[in-house]
């Protein structure tokens, strides 16, 4: 019976060390740095020439410092946190909504308009949007339950498929303080703040070949118009030829590997976004092998470590073995 009950321990042990952990819940948080809001300043009597832009810590209530979600395991509840600096607290603000058609009130008005947004994917390609204004918290334009203590705002939602996982989550907000119809202050933050607006890389075509050239294209898409075009692009195609510029380059790799393309994108006001692109580039006639000295080709260093892992496993299995036995033995 004991000799029955080692072995039994012994498997238990010997099992816990081959299965990674299961994780019972769902969960993950984005941090962003405190007082890191951006003011822009407009003239609204001459948008071009007078605009300016700047960060600030001035509306702490602005500025977001953590957005973290949590959800259990096959379950499709999802409850998101939304937290802003400790200075602050979540605002309810939307004078526009009760501001009339006189004109004479629309030129003198003055007040704020104040929401914030968080954005949700999964690997489904789902995307869920949540926005707060005005004591309103919705999902995609329907109403859903919410609390506010403070600086926090909490709210519950339903994604659509209980395996859905999440893969992205984003969040942006947004005050417009009218002072007079020329003086109009636009605070904005964004957790991360790449966020801004969404950046996006892609080739043709999508692999290639040593030798041969290929076209990579960058766009850039501002949802919330706070950014300022025109747009410079920079690209680092990870092949040791330092940056290119141009929202639509050439490159030719001279050797073959996988290689992480990195495109940043800045607006006039200096705001950057970045995307990253992954490339396979196979031996052409033009090519020069595979060793190129940076990311790309390094499978030998990708084998190395599959190697090591099964080495690590065949130890951990054949210590294991050698307990059942002196443990059988006796």
């Amino acid at each position: 019976m004991k000799t029955g009950t080692s072995i039994g321990m012994t498997l238990t042990l010997f099992i816990l060390l081959l299965l990674p952990s299961i994780a019972l819940a769902d969960e993950g948080t984005v941090s962003d740095p405190e007082d890191d809001v951006y003011l822009l300043l407009l003239d609204m009597l001459d948008l071009d020439e007078n605009a300016s832009i700047e960060q600030t810590s001035e509306r702490p209530n602005l500025d977001i410092v953590k957005i973290s979600y949590e959800r259990i395991d096959g379950d499709t509840e999802v409850t998101i946190s939304f937290e802003v600096n400790s200075r602050g607290e979540i605002e309810d603000s939307d004078f526009l909504s009760d501001l009339g058609d006189d004109l004479e009130d629309i030129l003198n008005f003055t007040g704020s308009v104040v929401q914030y947004f968080i954005n949700i994917e999964t690997n489904q390609e789902n995307t869920y949007t949540i926005e707060y204004i005005n004591k309103n918290c919705t999902l995609d334009g329907f109403d859903i339950d919410y609390t506010v203590s403070g600086n926090v705002l909490t709210t519950t939602f339903n994604l659509d498929d209980a395996s859905e996982n999440i893969t992205d989550i984003t969040a942006i907000s947004i005050a417009i303080d009218y002072n007079t119809y020329e003086d109009v202050r636009n605070y904005f933050d964004a957790a991360p703040d790449s966020s801004l607006f969404v950046v996006e890389a892609t080739s043709d075509p999508s692999d290639g070949e040593t030798g041969q050239a290929i076209e990579f294209t960058g766009s850039a898409d501002d949802n919330f118009q706070i950014t300022q075009p025109p747009y410079s692009y920079t690209w680092d195609f990870d092949d040791g030829t330092g940056t290119h510029t141009g929202k639509t380059v050439s490159h030719t790799f001279q050797y073959a590997g996988t290689y992480i393309v990195e495109l940043t994108v800045e607006d006039t006001y200096g705001i950057e976004a970045t995307d990253t692109y992954e490339i396979t580039v196979s031996q052409g006639s033009g090519g020069n092998g595979t060793n190129n000295g940076g990311n790309g080709g390094d499978n030998d260093s990708d084998n190395s470590g599959l190697l090591l892992f099964v080495g690590i496993i065949a130890v951990i299995v054949i210590i294991g073995m050698g307990i059942l036995v002196y443990v059988i033995r006796r």
